[in-house]
């Protein structure tokens, strides 16, 4: 069982933050495919969501399900319609990928951060730009979805502007 925390920004009172230059926050060269792919199964190899909780799932196999998901946000409009990466001295360190659910609202689906490069702001200026690019996009709100436990994302999100909005359990029943 996981619990999974929904969270709100709504873009009154909007004003942009910065992040540190070093860092280069782009839009995804399709060149980049693979590295989001890579740091995809390394960010989420010890991730504690229901897959990797429920002993009866191979752990490998659920953290191919991140990975392959975050090639999918690369290549298909339908499960993301924008991915962004982060550079820092040219190497790909993460990614962020977007998704327009209607005209009023963003989401920001998936993202990782390269495990030896937490702590550096990288997911903090990976919501900065998020809200930039949704900002742009003409989106009233943007969600973002964390586990109950990740309270780093929670924190910084909360302190670019979002708030709480809801929040689901997930149980895993086997009937056998």
């Amino acid at each position: 069982m996981d619990t999974l925390v929904y969270l709100r920004n709504d873009f009154e009172d909007y004003i942009p933050a910065t992040y540190p230059s070093e860092l280069s926050i782009q839009a995804l060269d399709p060149e980049d495919i693979p590295g989001v792919a890579k740091i995809a199964k390394e960010s989420f190899a010890a991730y504690k969501g229901h897959y990797h909780t429920d002993p009866r799932l191979d752990p490998v196999k659920a953290t191919e399900v991140y990975s392959s998901w975050a090639e999918r946000c690369c290549v298909d409009p339908a499960v993301a319609n924008h991915v962004l990466v982060a550079k820092l001295d040219g190497k790909l360190v993460g990614f962020r990928a977007i998704r327009v659910n209607s005209s009023d609202e963003a989401e920001f689906i998936l993202a990782g951060v390269a495990p030896g490069m937490r702590r550096r702001g990288i997911y903090r200026a990976f919501v900065i730009e998020g809200l930039n690019w949704c900002k742009a996009a003409g989106v009233t709100h943007v969600l973002n979805s964390t586990l109950l436990i990740n309270t780093t994302v929670q924190k910084v999100c909360t302190k670019l502007g979002f708030y709480a909005l809801e929040s689901y359990h997930t149980f895993h029943k086997w009937f056998d």
